[in-house]
């Protein structure tokens, strides 16, 4: 059972590289602050509640210029980007550092290192997919809901509609 799983993991890893093309990871975007659209639900991600608490969860909202649904893009010193909710001033990760499909993303104090790094990939219908510099697993609405309040989880890339988010840039 355990030696499937393995398989299964590696080649789901194998399919997140093919997605991450030399051409998808040339064009990045630049450092600033951003509002992220999902694609499939033209929501806005932000902080849930506009909470201010560590480990607060990243959701999908109406679009309402609101300071938790903007996010500045900075550049990670081991490389790749952090996102830091503008409102609090912490980093987006996955729940606990873990590089496990499925991890809730949340809010949490920055720190240097991988597990707060994204890669950006961007994708041909003018979105990015996101994936953790950690895990290699790309940032997903959970099972592509729709409604507002649905998490965003980590989840093995393949560049659906769900795991691409349109970037806003604001002033």
């Amino acid at each position: 059972m355990k030696h499937s799983s393995l398989a299964g993991w590696a080649v789901m890893t194998f399919a997140a590289v093919s997605l991450f093309s030399a051409r998808g990871l040339a064009q990045q975007p630049a450092v600033g602050l951003y509002e992220l659209e999902a694609s499939h639900s033209n929501l806005c991600l932000g902080i849930e509640g506009g909470s201010r608490e560590t480990g607060a969860a990243l959701v999908q909202s109406e679009c309402r210029n609101l300071i938790s649904q903007r996010f500045r893009v900075a550049t990670a010193p081991t490389g790749g980007y952090y996102l830091i909710s503008e409102h609090v001033g912490q980093c987006l990760q996955p729940r606990a550092g873990s590089i496990e499909p499925w991890t809730p993303v949340v809010q949490q104090t920055c720190r240097s290192g991988d597990v707060q790094a994204w890669r950006f990939v961007f994708s041909e219908t003018g979105g990015y997919s996101i994936a953790s510099a950690h895990s290699g697993l790309c940032l997903a609405v959970r099972q592509s809901r729709t409604e507002p309040g649905a998490d965003l989880v980590t989840f093995p890339c393949h560049g659906r509609p769900n795991q691409v988010f349109r970037m806003r840039r604001l002033p």
